[in-house]
């Protein structure tokens, strides 16, 4: 059944709606994007635009980006990058889509180092993903002597300081 979906994204077969992204379009199933995405859902069911001209504008996500959240909506698979991660993670927050979240998560996490540390913990705090924050959290605690001499640490002191201060919360309690 997978492969049949992907074969039906990929030949465009029986489609219902378009998705516009980024000068690109991609045909898709109304029934299949509601199916698994309540934002989807909502969308169709209600007398929105898109609902009515069967064509949906997405401005927010690059067309590789969109490519591989389709691909996840149609097989529930796709090739996670490193280079487009955090923007997927974005979109399946946005769709609803929290096996893809948790998948981007974990991409995230298994690359983490400690020149990403701190932009990863802001990441996942700006995105409220409390799984992938406690894990950077505890990665920080860890490698505290490297982290604390990077320039983003001093970034995160001045335009991030509740979250230095959760970071200085987690090591007084270690």
């Amino acid at each position: 059944m997978q492969h049949d979906l992907e074969s039906i994204l990929k030949n465009a077969q029986f489609t219902d709606i378009t998705l516009a992204f980024e000068g690109h379009t991609i045909k898709a199933h109304k029934a299949i994007l509601a199916a698994r995405s309540p934002v989807f859902a909502a969308m169709f069911s209600t007398d929105m635009e898109e609902s009515r001209q069967n064509q949906v504008t997405i401005t927010d996500m690059e067309y590789e980006v969109a490519q591989q959240l389709l691909q996840f909506i149609y097989t529930g698979k796709t090739d996670i990058s490193p280079g487009t991660v955090d923007q997927l993670l974005v979109a399946a927050d946005k769709y609803g889509l929290s096996r893809l979240k948790a998948q981007c998560e974990q991409t995230i996490f298994n690359t983490l180092a400690i020149p990403t540390a701190i932009k990863t913990l802001i990441f996942a705090d700006r995105m409220n993903t409390q799984q992938l924050k406690s894990r950077t959290m505890k990665f920080i605690k860890t490698n505290m002597d490297k982290v604390v001499e990077s320039a983003d640490w001093k970034t995160m002191a001045v335009e991030h300081p509740t979250l230095l201060v959760e970071v200085c919360r987690a090591l007084a309690h270690a």
